[in-house]
This record gives structure tokens, sequence and C-alpha cells, in this order.
């Protein structure tokens, strides 16, 4: 009995830790489209876009209805000796750099900055 009641609160802890591991962010969003010969076309989307961190991996939503989860990333060493954390599924990007995320393909970003923890 003391077994599995140990065992029950190594296991709850466990969740608890990886539940509470995710933090909700409030960033500004931009988006750029670049198109060849041109210079590229920068909007400022909102102030206040929703970003959860989930430490490998971060959730977002570009229009604020469709939520997207990054794949899982994976460290990269910058040029800078910085580490950022980036996967690429098919042509998208997602990086994660110390306060911003970013969704990239070849001709169009959004670029998630100045994120702040969100007010609960």
């Amino acid at each position: 009995m003391r077994t599995r009641n140990a065992l029950l609160i190594t296991i709850f802890s466990a969740v608890s830790l990886s539940a509470s591991a995710a933090q909700s962010l409030t960033c500004s969003l931009t988006h750029s489209v670049e198109s060849p010969g041109q210079q590229p076309k920068v909007s400022i989307v909102n102030t206040h876009s929703a970003v959860t961190d989930e430490g490998n991996s971060f959730t977002f939503s570009t229009d604020g209805e469709k939520r997207v989860t990054s794949p899982e990333l994976q460290p990269l060493k910058m040029d800078d000796g910085e580490t950022a954390m980036a996967a690429k599924v098919k042509d998208v990007t997602f990086v994660k750099l110390k306060e911003s995320y970013v969704l990239r393909n070849k001709n169009e970003s959004y670029v998630y900055s100045n994120c702040k923890p969100a007010a609960e």
C-alpha cells in the first residue's frame, strides 16, 4: 500500500510538472510577405496574440481561431553562440528564440515578438 501511494504521488507530481511547464504568453504578431524583386510587405497583425510555450514546442494562432502546434523543436546552435530551437515540416520552418517565435516558409513569415507572460 505504501509503495502504491508513493508511486501515485510520483505519477501525479510528474503530470503536474509537465502540465505546469506550459507558459501562456501575449506577443506582438507581425506578418511579412516577400515577392521576388520587391521590398517585403510587413504588417502588424495585432499586439495581443496568444502563444503557449510548451518547452519543446509552441502553440499559436495566426487568425485568432485555428490553433497550430509546432512539431517538436530541436536545439540549433546559432553563429553568435546562442541556441535556438527549430523544426521543419515540408517547406515550413518553426523557430523559437529567447522571447520570439517564428513560422516561416519561402515567401511568408509570422513573427511573434515582445512576448510577455499573459495576465491570468
